[in-house]
């Protein structure tokens, strides 16, 4: 029996029929890096996400899409619902209810896909935001989604004041002063009037 059973592991060796776990892969370079895992935070923003949009749709939920490495909004813990099968009117109430339940810090986009008639031009996507129950931005443009559905996603962290990023300056003055700055005829210093 022992015999039988090292012939089968060498056979298996030789014709490369050895499973590996779903997660273990032959080529280390094809692990999903770090970056590419979600996060405990978009798990959990994910988790909030699903249970809110769940508790508060009057039909069944199916989600179409969670963590995608292509999107940072999907990286922050982002879903996509299916919404194909109800009418304009119905998915944009849905989505205005939906964006009340989920709060202010959360935007619900649908994300529709219009079909040309033929020979009258590209398809198109119309994409109009929610926010808190209250209807944004709608925009118009080039087809990026593969069919109809509603998008729920956390907004962007808001980076704190000065971190990071450059204070505008308004034209002929500096922000930290107010005061405004004068320039040489051959423009090679530059000083400011105290």
């Amino acid at each position: 029996m022992n015999s039988l059973l090292s012939s089968m592991v060498i056979a298996a060796a030789i014709f490369g029929i050895v499973a590996l776990p779903a997660s273990a892969s032959a080529d280390p370079r094809k692990q999903p890096s770090a970056s590419a895992r979600p996060t405990a935070a978009a798990k959990q923003e994910r988790a909030r996400i699903e249970a809110t949009t769940r508790a508060a749709m009057s039909r069944p939920m199916v989600v179409t899409s969670r963590h995608r490495d292509n999107s940072e909004a999907h990286k922050r813990g982002a879903i996509d619902i299916s919404s194909k099968n109800l009418s304009s009117a119905q998915r944009h109430a849905e989505a205005r209810a939906l964006s009340k339940a989920l709060g202010p810090r959360r935007t619900v986009v649908v994300e529709e896909v219009h079909a040309a008639p033929r020979h009258y031009g590209p398809e198109a996507q119309r994409n109009t935001a929610y926010r808190n129950g209250v209807q944004g931005n709608s925009k118009l443009g080039p087809v990026r989604a593969s069919a109809t559905h509603t998008h729920i996603q956390p907004d962007a962290p808001r980076a704190s004041r000065g971190a990071g990023r450059a204070e505008p300056v308004r034209a002929g003055g500096s922000r930290a002063t107010g005061q405004r700055s004068s320039v040489r005829a051959s423009g090679a210093s530059h000083r400011s009037r105290r």
